[in-house]
């Protein structure tokens, strides 16, 4: 999930620069996209800092890659979205669109867990937590994103009404 949503995060920063007014540029700069995408992006630090850092304690270059794309992408991200993108047009049903993409990513990882034996995270290893284990954690993860979605829209309308 790190690497596709930093990737996502970048081919829309990389739009914004090199071509805002192409049909995939005006997509991408649509703030319940932009929105979407800071959720994504502020999902990926959550989980980093509060259930993944500490089982792990890279070094080095390995080091310096993961503060880049669980902390200093997100908090730039977060900075961007507040100062640069259009308010107000968020809606509460964007928080239910925006489950499309963590879905898409849960569902490929246990296909491809299951073929393969290997799942991303250890909360969604089918293989030592069975499927029980397995969807209640899910679960709790997409309703996460929901809260968080919600959190964002708030956000979004206050944001608006002061012209931030």
């Amino acid at each position: 999930m790190t690497i596709w949503t930093n990737f996502i995060v970048a081919v829309s920063f990389t739009f914004q620069v090199i071509s805002t007014e192409s049909r995939i540029g005006k997509i991408l700069n649509a703030p319940s996209v932009q929105g979407g995408i800071l959720l994504y992006i502020i999902v990926v630090a959550l989980v980093y800092h509060l259930v993944l850092a500490n089982i792990w304690d890279p070094k080095g270059p390995e080091k310096v890659a993961d503060d880049f794309l669980h902390t200093v992408v997100p908090v730039l991200y977060l900075l961007y979205w507040i100062f640069f993108v259009r308010r107000g047009d968020l809606r509460f049903s964007n928080s239910i669109k925006w489950l499309i993409y963590p879905l898409i990513y849960l569902i490929y990882s246990l296909i491809r867990g299951a073929l393969t034996g290997l799942y991303p995270y250890y909360f969604m290893n089918v293989a030592k937590l069975g499927y029980a284990v397995t969807f209640r954690n899910i679960g709790f993860i997409m309703a996460g994103y929901i809260l968080l979605g919600i959190i964002i829209i708030l956000i979004d309308k206050i944001l608006a009404r002061k012209k931030v």
